[in-house]
């Protein structure tokens, strides 16, 4: 039960990290250029403030680093602009990030598009925010913070348009939640993740569309401490994978890929904590990103996590998949499958399956998010 209770409380303070999945940019269909959004280390920043360096966000493409914060320069008034996602607009780079001055805690978020800011909100009370293009508009989806009883930390899923209004979605019975993924198909807008009371182990699955909660209990009366951790949709389907096991307190845990809300297919049997952290449609391809658990200890314990991809509920055959690492975002395009996540300590790019490291990408969860464009 204690290593699946550690990687749940970490779940929770990840669960909103922007940009897990490659499906919620606008479609620019014949775009090839591939891009990457994450973070480069600057040596030249060591500091008592940045003792290993300074963590600049940037985009990749072809290769070649381009720090956005230069791009974009910075909101009037203010001192840093840090983006927080990226997403690809007709052929135009948004980013969300946050604004603040010397010498304040505090910040603003707003949102850059075609060289302008626009103000959304203050950035205090929520978290894991990120952009989606939902009808023609751009939007944001993330948690909206609240205390409890005992001061417990209560979370809620939120979208935000572009004037800063807030529309909170439908909790059921639920008092509290874990946001994992979004996704967005022309009009509609989803987002999956865990829904609970006050017994987190009572938790269920969780799928919103456009702020309506459907709920979904693990299979054959299981628990899950991660609810649904990606979704993907393609028209009227929805594509989602749970992580569960068996029973309260079994460290053993699988994977399933679910279709409009059944189990499809087993995609890992129960062995410890193997994960997925994205989805992509190409048709009647389902792709599936995350990994999958390998290296044993004396003691018959899993000690990593390898890069995996599956395909249609098969994995796929791609480089490193026996190292450590771990695949946190896939686009497709023009039947190109890329994907982006981690190589050991290194941030990389796999593009049909051959990896290619990130220069600058140095630590794990450097590189985030992939995107096709123009």
């Amino acid at each position: 039960m204690k290593r699946i209770f550690i990687a749940f409380a970490a779940m929770m303070m990840l669960a909103c990290t922007p940009g897990k999945s490659g499906e919620v940019s606008s479609k620019n269909d014949g775009a090839q250029d591939v891009y990457v959004f994450g973070y480069e280390r600057d040596s030249t920043s060591i500091s008592d403030e940045y003792p290993e360096g300074k963590s600049i966000v940037v985009y990749w493409k072809d290769g070649k680093s381009y720090v956005i914060s230069e791009e974009t320069g910075v909101p009037e008034g203010y001192d840093e602009f840090s983006p927080m996602d990226m997403m690809i607009v007709d052929g135009n780079r948004v980013y969300l990030g946050a604004a603040s001055r010397k010498g304040s805690d505090d910040s603003d978020l707003f949102i850059y598009e075609k060289g302008k800011f626009s103000k959304i909100m203050s950035h205090e009370g929520c978290n894991g925010l990120r952009l989606c293009y939902v009808g023609g508009k751009i939007k944001m989806i993330g948690c909206v913070e609240a205390r409890g009883e005992n001061n417990a930390l209560i979370e809620t899923p939120a979208i935000w348009d572009m004037d800063g209004n807030c529309t909170k979605v439908d909790m059921g019975e639920y008092t509290n939640c874990n946001l994992n993924d979004i996704a967005v198909s022309g009009d509609d807008w989803y987002a999956c993740g865990r829904v609970y009371g006050e017994d987190i182990w009572h938790g269920v699955g969780a799928i919103w569309k456009n702020g309506k909660l459907s709920t979904y209990p693990a299979p054959d009366n299981g628990i899950t401490m991660f609810g649904f951790t990606a979704i993907g949709v393609s028209g009227s389907d929805v594509y989602t994978t749970m992580v569960s096991g068996k029973t309260k307190g079994d460290d053993n845990c699988g994977i399933t890929l679910w279709k409009n809300g059944k189990v499809e297919t087993e995609l890992v049997k129960p062995l410890n904590l193997p994960m997925t952290e994205c989805i992509a449609i190409d048709g009647k391809d389902v792709y599936v990103g995350g990994y999958n658990e390998k290296m044993v200890d004396e003691e018959n314990r899993v000690m990593i996590g390898s890069p995996s991809i599956w395909k249609n509920g098969k994995l796929m055959d791609i480089d490193k998949m026996d190292e450590m690492g771990r695949i946190a975002s896939i686009a497709v395009s023009n039947g190109n499958v890329y994907a982006t996540g981690d190589h050991v300590f290194s941030g990389a790019l796999w593009s049909n399956g051959k990896m290619t490291l990130l220069p600058g990408a140095d630590g794990e969860g450097t590189a985030v998010k992939v995107l096709i464009g123009r």
